[in-house]
């Protein structure tokens, strides 16, 4: 509402809030990552002064940005892919702007990787993401993703397992 004269402020406590979470997180053995290597959250990785012991790597879809380093924090930035290898914990996205579509992606890639099989069992299985958001204030936003469709109980878990370092916390719901 005050424009520049609150921006201070408000920067700061999303420094606090941010750090705060972070080490809460790591002090729970979770990982972090940052889906996408934008300009503006770069910016405020650097504000924070965050560092890879915070968050574990960044991915994007640009090549040029891939296999190349964040500036400041020296975070790593990989290709989309390689959280089909290790799925995080927790996905901070630095363009809070274009979150809706980053969550859809996520999902999409989720469900790629996770359960292709055929069956004709009812039951369905997912995963509980938890997204991070920073601005205008630091919130996470957690997102079930109904994953497995047609496999059953014991199948859900061996492949959920199978394919997961890193695990975000599994549910499942039972239709019958």
């Amino acid at each position: 509402k005050n424009g520049y004269l609150s921006l201070e402020s408000n920067m700061q406590k999303i420094k606090i809030d941010f750090l705060s979470l972070l080490l809460k997180i790591k002090k729970n053995d979770k990982k972090v990552i940052a889906y996408g290597a934008a300009a503006k959250g770069n910016t405020l990785l650097n504000y924070c002064g965050v560092k890879n012991d915070l968050i574990a790597y960044a991915i994007d879809n640009s090549p040029h940005k891939q296999n190349l380093f964040l500036p400041g924090s020296h975070i790593e930035v990989k290709s989309r892919d390689f959280i089909k290898e290790q799925i995080p914990d927790y996905i901070w996205i630095p363009a809070w702007n274009i979150k809706d579509e980053i969550i859809k992606e996520v999902e999409s890639i989720f469900k790629s990787i996770i359960c292709n099989a055929d069956s004709k069992n009812s039951d369905m299985g997912g995963v509980v993401c938890r997204f991070i958001i920073t601005t205008p204030k630091v919130k996470i936003i957690t997102k079930h993703i109904t994953i497995c469709k047609g496999k059953t109980d014991e199948s859900f878990y061996l492949c959920a397992n199978r394919h997961r370092k890193f695990i975000c916390d599994t549910t499942k719901t039972n239709k019958r």
